[in-house]
């Protein structure tokens, strides 16, 4: 389904509407998957994580890319 707004400001639509920015893309498709499987919770603008060990391995991956 095609939305009528060009500009989504809620949820997510396709890449189609992500200014092509694959990589961006997936990096939101695994938060959400790591969301639905209550892997990490989002509370206001932060997000935890409760596996002490899997937040270690998280911020090794994020440090290593430069993020």
């Amino acid at each position: 389904m095609k939305p009528r707004n060009p500009f989504v400001l809620n949820g997510y639509a396709g890449t189609e509407y992500f200014c092509d920015r694959e990589e961006e893309t997936q990096g939101l498709q695994r938060l959400k998957q790591l969301l639905e499987r209550d892997l990490i919770t989002r509370e206001q603008n932060s997000y935890s994580i409760y596996d002490q060990f899997f937040a270690l391995w998280i911020r090794s991956r994020l440090l290593k890319f430069g993020i």
